[in-house]
């Protein structure tokens, strides 16, 4: 499109083997309603015939742009360059195996554009591809309270603003120059839940985020195996997800006013991907949750923060516990109940607050009597 300032929306597509399903992905974005669009491809040193289809897309129509990574450096490095790319006033990412309905954009842009968003929502759908049917994405309760119409923000719902919406990028729209003035980027180290920091780095910054329940696009599911398979390879990095997360919040200054609906999420992730886990990965992983568990601040919410019990209790033991620990004391049968463990928590803050007060005072002291004499 020759005047960058028509271009509405930017839709970034990372590509990598994506051969199979590549074609009537772009399909579905070509044929959009909204037509003030450009399509940013970038091919991540793709092997099979990805790159072919691209080009002779390209070649019937003029809004396709086809960048090139010579050596498959992920999604993260991939959106990266279609993100500094992009010209539209909105972008759009799209996994090379989904598809959109034939309005996504112009429903999520027109809402945008009316109530001055910088991140709208779309409702999806599961494409099972084994069966070729449709179902319903399932919803959390929390989301819930995301009401349809209605704009929201971390301002107004700071204890739940992370478990509004999921952490997806594939159902979204977002401002680009709210982007590029809060520097919001995928981080680059990560491979598994690429999108979740990116997405709720999003949430805890905008002061505007809408939602439609309407089914704008469908994501192709191949089997709850092929999913648990993912987990299963990369459970060692869902830690630093949220360590990532956490440090962005941090250095915003928004951790602690989020802490409460960061502990959820995270807990919560943990606690699933934990059960999915075959008993040497479990080990493993419940005591690297216990290495880390001050460092990811599940210590710094509220006791009514995280309201499932079964990952309450799996947090208190992962916590106080390592994984033999924990296996012994459950033999034995010995709990470690959640009120006996917030008042251990309460209890050791105490102390080291009273230590440090101590410390403080004779600190004071010397330096007053150091004024007083020198030679002290």
């Amino acid at each position: 499109m020759s005047n960058e300032q028509t271009i509405k929306v930017s839709v970034i597509i990372p590509i990598y083997n994506a051969a199979e399903y590549l074609a009537s992905a772009l399909d579905t974005v070509l044929a959009q309603s909204l037509r003030e669009i450009e399509v940013i491809c970038i091919n991540d040193a793709s092997t099979d015939a990805s790159r072919d289809i691209v080009l002779a897309k390209q070649k019937t129509d003029s809004r396709i742009c086809l960048l090139e990574i010579e050596s498959n450096a992920g999604p993260c490095v991939a959106r990266n360059m279609g993100l500094a790319k992009a010209s539209g006033k909105y972008v759009s990412f799209l996994d090379a195996d989904d598809f959109f309905e034939p309005n996504m954009l112009e429903v999520l842009y027109d809402l945008a554009e009316r109530d001055s968003l910088e991140m709208a929502v779309g409702g999806y759908d599961l494409y099972r591809n084994r069966s070729g049917s449709y179902s319903p994405a399932v919803p959390g309760d929390e989301e819930k309270q995301f009401v349809p119409g209605e704009v929201t923000s971390k301002s107004k719902k700071p204890h739940v603003i992370f478990q509004l919406t999921d952490g997806y990028v594939w159902n979204k729209l977002f401002l680009r120059s709210f982007l590029s003035e809060k520097g919001i980027t995928f981080d680059e180290n990560t491979r598994l839940f690429e999108d979740v920091v990116f997405t709720f780095s999003v949430m805890s910054l905008a002061e505007r985020i809408e939602r439609t329940d309407k089914v704008l696009m469908h994501h192709r599911v191949y089997s709850e195996q092929s999913r648990d398979r993912m987990f299963k390879k990369y459970y060692e990095q869902i830690p630093d997800v949220y360590l990532t997360m956490k440090r962005f919040l941090t250095h915003k200054g928004l951790y602690l006013p989020l802490a409460n609906s960061f502990s959820r999420l995270s807990a919560t992730r943990c606690y699933h991907v934990y059960n999915l886990l075959w008993i040497d990965a479990k080990i493993a992983f419940w005591n690297r949750l216990h290495n880390l568990a001050e460092a990811l601040g599940w210590d710094d919410s509220t006791p009514t923060a995280i309201d499932d019990e079964k990952v309450k209790n799996f947090v208190v033991q992962v916590e106080t516990y390592t994984y033999g620990q924990h296996v012994r004391r459950d033999s034995l049968g010995l709990k470690l109940r959640f009120k006996e463990f917030v008042r251990k928590q309460r209890t050791e803050k105490k102390r080291k607050d009273v230590a440090a007060s101590i410390k403080d005072f004779f600190r004071h002291l010397f330096k007053k009597d150091d004024e007083e004499d020198p030679k002290f």
